[in-house]
């Protein structure tokens, strides 16, 4: 088997923006149409955050893609790593710190959002302990985590948890909810998007046009496809969420 730091990422995940414009919200939306994965999260994530107040913190927020979903009765405070050059540009209105100990006292915070980013985090446990000390008693959390996802941020992605995983390592939480992210129609739908992305990528290449952009111009019309069908699944849960996109996880302190 290749050593992590032998394999080489042909594409990284696109940046989610925030949305500060009407062209931001234009294009983000248009990216839920074909990011069946961000499409999942942001369902959920629009559903919960709209009922949110007081204190929260986004722990792997990067350009902070949720803010806007929060009313005005909330205070937003955005986190990242201080590698987050990795992931991404740094963003000036986010703190950054080093990925172990969370600058912040004790209770802090009402709510945390934690979106795709536990499977990047090499020790959860220290990790998922810092979320649990800076919320307030009786505050909340949400995660989000990929299932079906390809290896991604090369080599900074450690994971893939089941609902088994979940109860064991938010143990020190009650009210546990974990929740199926579409089925494995809108899994397999989303991988026919990754490789029409990956052919068409490859085919800019002056050498590579014949076996990159040539299939992916073929393979247009049957990812159109998939991306229907996948979005079906997603609104009305056509197959079975033993194979999911991801999980989204609620708990509370």
């Amino acid at each position: 088997m290749s050593r992590s730091s032998e394999i080489r990422e042909e594409f990284r995940p696109v940046q989610h923006i925030a949305v500060k414009t009407r062209m931001q919200a234009l294009i983000y939306h248009l990216r839920r149409t074909v990011d069946l994965q961000f499409n999942t999260v942001y369902r959920d994530m629009a559903k919960t955050l709209h009922h949110v107040r007081g204190q929260v913190l986004d722990v792997g927020c990067r350009n902070g893609p949720f803010k806007h979903l929060l009313g005005p009765e909330t205070r937003y405070t955005g986190l990242d790593i201080e590698s987050t050059s990795v992931f991404g540009r740094r963003n000036p209105d986010v703190i950054y710190y080093d990925g172990r100990t969370m600058p912040f006292a004790d209770a802090s915070y009402d709510f945390v959002i934690c979106s795709e980013v536990l499977e990047h985090v090499p020790d959860t446990e220290t990790f998922i302990a810092e979320i649990f000390r800076v919320l307030k008693p009786g505050g909340r959390a949400i995660f989000t985590v990929p299932w079906s996802a390809r290896y991604h941020f090369i080599p900074h992605d450690y994971y893939r948890f089941t609902p088994s995983a979940f109860e064991r390592i938010f143990a020190n939480f009650s009210d546990l909810s974990v929740r199926a992210r579409g089925t494995e129609i809108s899994a397999i739908a989303a991988k026919f998007v990754a490789l029409n992305a990956r052919l068409i990528l490859q085919g800019l290449r002056p050498t590579r046009w014949l076996t990159g952009l040539v299939p992916g111009l073929l393979l247009l019309p049957v990812t159109a496809l998939a991306l229907l069908f996948g979005q079906l699944g997603i609104y009305f849960r056509v197959g079975s969420d033993v194979d999911p996109l991801g999980y989204t996880i609620e708990l509370t302190k």
